[in-house]
């Protein structure tokens, strides 16, 4: 693209093609029809069918057991009285204060049912409304059936999979970036006003839900910016780039009432060991993603076309995008070593960014739509399958896994069910205690409450001064005890980091692939 095409109007640089895509589409939008056979519904085809798709691979994770830090934003404070102690408590960042109040009025409207398919209904419309915003906002971007392939990445994906569902801000999160970043490319392709009020909602937003959102905000305000720079037309569009540095950090002001409590849990808040271990987990979701697979095999396919690459979209520059989202995170990663979940909100722009060496002309008839769609199958596929293994063996490890990838609660039902058959079978005498692992304590303790079990009988191993022990430890050596682990010797080693004695442990069957074990005191005499 030369200079000239760069300063000329957004109307003159798309391309016939392009625009004749863009009327189809806006036809469609319109609930109009290109000719009397064709229906509303038949123009959009392919986007339902990939929200079947997502639905199908999503019943597993919404069904899974409430793990620790969803029943610490449900208990903590998505039950709290009144809504504005939602809004004025702060003590850990668990809470996602804008996610979180969603889901205080939506426990009053299942009258709190606490179970998982009401409880996560809203992240389930969260997810499906991202993938129609990617679709909607990509067909005017590329085309129809390239926005298809876009939302078909994040319905396939096991990054999206492992994180929508979850009780926290992180589903909003991604349909806010999607808002977002569909909204700054439409308004630099057509500079709709449409297009400005999605980019600046999804940006006032965006902090709201999660502080560290604003690297994002960052990212659309410098390449709005840069690119208007680039076409000499920063002076026309001054108020429009002053209102959305205003609409970028206007989510932060929810802070400002518990400004000292947000201050003191931020700088208290610890990440990862590195950024270096963090980057690396960051690079390894985005392939998994299927990012990196598509960027390849379009730049493969751009190099056997020889000169006639022909660039993403006439309007606007992909490479330009991906730096302006470079260098937020390679800079907080610099600083500071952020859990990688902090930089979900990226999954959007690093998704457009893999669209780089797409083709305008590349209809779902293509041999390459249809290679990169196997492509992205297979790919998802064998990370769900990789990831699901690695990760079961981890636990039976007695380790708990917990990144971009492996997530120890993902689609795992093990603590409901031994809660259940325990219930069911009495296999624990009322006066015992039943110890395990601080990972897993609160799934524990509310599936055993759910059994109409006795929560007094429920106690953490290793809890610390955050989980302590509920009765003098000279008390415990006259009750029974039982411990649930998926491991044998880490059970051991996490009774003797409590109790400071080791002990010996006799297997009991529960229905449940984790273990319960009945407590041997030294002297092989049963606890209690």
């Amino acid at each position: 693209m030369n200079e000239s095409e760069f300063n000329a109007a957004p109307e003159e640089i798309v391309s016939d093609d392009l625009r004749e895509q863009m009327d189809l589409n806006d036809a469609g939008a319109s609930g109009t029809t290109t000719n009397s056979g064709q229906s509303w519904f038949h123009e959009h085809w392919g986007i339902f069918l990939t929200i079947l798709i997502f639905g199908v691979f999503s019943l597993d994770f919404i069904t899974g057991d409430l793990w620790f830090d969803e029943l610490v934003t449900l208990n903590d404070f998505a039950r709290k009285d009144r809504l504005r102690e939602v809004l004025t408590w702060y003590p850990v960042a668990n809470n996602h204060i804008l996610y979180t109040c969603i889901l205080w009025g939506w426990l009053r409207v299942i009258d709190f049912s606490f179970s998982e398919l009401p409880l996560r209904f809203p992240c389930l419309i969260f997810a499906v409304s991202t993938l129609w915003v990617l679709y909607s906002g990509a067909r005017r971007i590329f085309n129809r059936d390239m926005a298809v392939l876009l939302a078909f990445g994040f319905a396939v994906s096991p990054v999206f999979h492992a994180f929508f569902y979850q009780l926290r801000g992180y589903s909003l999160t991604i349909l806010l970036a999607a808002l977002a970043t569909t909204g700054c490319f439409a308004y630099l392709q057509d500079q709709r006003r449409s297009a400005l009020l999605k980019l600046w909602a999804g940006m006032a937003l965006l902090p709201a839900v999660i502080p560290v959102n604003l690297l994002l905000n960052f990212s659309l305000l410098s390449f709005l910016l840069l690119s208007l720079r680039r076409r000499r037309a920063i002076p026309e569009h001054r108020n429009v780039l002053v209102l959305t540095g205003l609409f970028s950090i206007a989510g932060m002001l929810i802070y400002l009432p518990i400004a000292g409590q947000f201050i003191r849990t931020i700088s208290s808040t610890r990440g990862w060991e590195s950024g270096w271990l963090t980057s690396g987990n960051l690079g390894l979701a985005f392939f998994a993603h299927g990012c990196l697979p598509i960027l390849a095999i379009t730049f493969l396919a751009s190099r056997q076309r020889g000169d006639r690459t022909i660039p993403t979209t006439p309007a606007l520059s992909l490479p330009l995008f991906a730096l302006c989202c470079l260098v937020p995170i390679l800079l907080c990663l610099l600083f500071f070593t952020p859990f990688p979940r902090s930089f979900l909100v990226y999954l959007v722009p690093v998704t457009f960014c893999s669209f780089h060496f797409y083709d305008t002309t590349m209809r779902i008839q293509s041999p390459l739509y249809k290679i990169i769609v196997l492509v992205v199958t297979v790919n998802g596929a064998f990370w769900f399958h990789t990831v699901e293994r690695s990760t079961q063996n981890a636990l039976f490890d007695g380790k708990f896994p917990q990144d971009l990838i492996h997530q120890y609660y993902s689609r795992n039902q093990d603590v409901y069910r031994a809660a259940n058959d325990i219930a069911q079978n009495s296999t624990v005498p009322d006066d015992s205690i039943v110890f395990i692992n601080f990972h897993l304590y609160p799934t524990l303790r509310h599936y055993w409450v759910q059994a109409n079990l006795n929560a007094a009988g429920v106690e953490c191993l290793v809890g610390g001064t955050t989980v302590p022990l509920q009765r003098d430890r000279t008390v415990y050596r006259s009750l029974r005890r039982f411990i649930i682990a998926y491991n044998e010797a880490q059970a051991i080693d996490d009774y003797k980091k409590t109790f400071g004695e080791p002990v010996e442990l006799r297997q009991i069957g529960v229905r449940s692939a984790i273990n319960l074990y009945q407590v041997v005191d030294p002297g092989g005499q049963d606890g209690g």
